[in-house]
């Protein structure tokens, strides 16, 4: 909220050197700004390994603008040490860390307490040697859940035609104001799936939009009567 009403009184000094007649114009613009969250990218590179995996902090975040979230416990982040281990060619886009389905988990999930949008995402299969191997996941699927239902879906295929790794795709799967993200793996078990680079932006409550409107309105009104004072004086 601190932050809120940091962005508001910015707004409001830059709109209070506006013409009268495009003031509340003005601050209706700037207050959408405010209340439209910043997005944040997981990449993951901020977590210390010192081996070749560890598990995710259930409620791992990389800032505190981020809304309160819950990892499963499947959530493991493997650093490029861990990775050399298989003989790659192609490494996370991030470096040096990303996630995967611990155990090769089949199901792994994201909760969130406030809703976001899945803007993008990048996943790969775990291969060894570059090549398609017995514990490579082939696919994944996402999943995006808003109040226990279903309103996005897409599968993302990790494997070429040729039978080759794909390496990390990137996708878009703008999922709208949910509240969890599951990831699936191709649905055979002991089958793995990199992460990295995801990327979400928290979706404003209606009860912030108010509180910033609100103050704006009001630090016009006081920014008014002071110009008001000074004029007299």
């Amino acid at each position: 909220m601190v932050v809120i009403a940091n962005h508001v009184l910015g707004a409001v000094i830059r709109c209070g050197f506006v013409r009268k007649s495009r003031r509340i114009l003005c601050l209706s613009f700037l207050l959408t700004s405010v209340v439209a969250a910043q997005g944040q990218v997981f990449n993951f590179d901020d977590i210390p390994t010192g081996a070749a995996a560890v598990l995710l902090n259930p409620h791992y975040a990389p800032d505190a603008t981020t809304p309160d979230l819950t990892w499963s416990d499947s959530w493991y982040v493997m650093a490029s040490v861990g990775y050399d281990y298989y003989k790659n060619l192609y490494y996370p886009p991030s470096l040096p860390n990303a996630v995967y389905n611990y155990g090769g988990a089949q199901e792994v999930s994201l909760v969130s307490k406030f809703r976001f949008d899945l803007d993008q995402v990048e996943f790969a299969t775990l291969a060894m040697n570059n090549a398609v191997a017995s514990l490579s996941s082939r696919s994944v699927t996402l999943e995006g859940y808003r109040d226990g239902k279903l309103v996005g879906e897409m599968k993302v295929e990790l494997v070429t035609s040729r039978n080759e790794p794909a390496g990390f795709v990137k996708v878009q799967p703008k999922f709208h104001a949910i509240d969890t993200f599951i990831v699936r793996n191709d649905g055979v078990a002991d089958h793995y799936w990199l992460m990295d680079n995801m990327a979400i932006t928290p979706v404003p409550e209606p009860a912030e939009v108010a509180v910033a409107t609100g103050l704006g309105l009001a630090a016009l009104a006081v920014l008014r009567t002071g110009r008001r004072g000074l004029a007299s004086a």
